[in-house]
């Protein structure tokens, strides 16, 4: 019974929209100028909100994970891998299928799907010719650190999921 419980505030917590106070939407304009460099800071301002906006699920054994969502800025695959910039088809046959796993800095907290370390890498191998055009997939996740990144591996591969590298 113990579990059950457990299990039900654990799915309830991470129904919650992530908000614990250090919402950077709440930043002066002139601190997101600074850090976005943009001219535009009205869509700065966007994508953080729907940066901090977005939820987390319970994940077993891993405690949590993305959740899918379709936004302006930030995306994330029902799979839960973040789009990055020329996303391709997941595992498409036709392509060298590489994932990347990390924590908040792989995923790309406070940036554009297009301005992650998977979109630069992606961007940068799609100049480099190769016998089959190589398609990146952002696994990272806020929070996540090695333990967890190898569970997450370990997982997908025993279901099915496996990179080319």
């Amino acid at each position: 019974m113990v579990e059950l419980i457990s299990f039900c505030i654990i799915q309830v917590y991470y129904k919650l929209p992530i908000d614990d106070g250090r919402n950077p939407v709440q930043y002066s304009d002139a601190t997101i100028a600074e850090l976005y460099g943009d001219k535009n800071l009205v869509s700065s301002k966007e994508m953080l909100k729907e940066m901090w906006s977005r939820e987390q699920s319970y994940e077993p054994l891993v405690e949590h994970a993305e959740q899918e969502i379709s936004g302006k800025f930030v995306n994330i695959s029902e799979i839960g891998f973040r789009f990055s910039e020329n996303q391709k088809k997941f595992l498409d046959k036709n392509n060298i299928n590489i994932f990347f796993f990390g924590g908040s800095t792989m995923f790309g907290t406070g940036v554009r799907d297009e301005d992650t370390i998977a979109s630069y890498v992606q961007k940068y191998l799609d100049t480099v010719e190769t016998d089959k055009p190589v398609a990146i997939f952002n696994f990272g996740a806020g929070y996540y650190y090695s333990t967890v990144e190898r569970i997450q591996l370990f997982k997908m591969i025993t279901g099915g999921i496996k990179p080319d590298n």
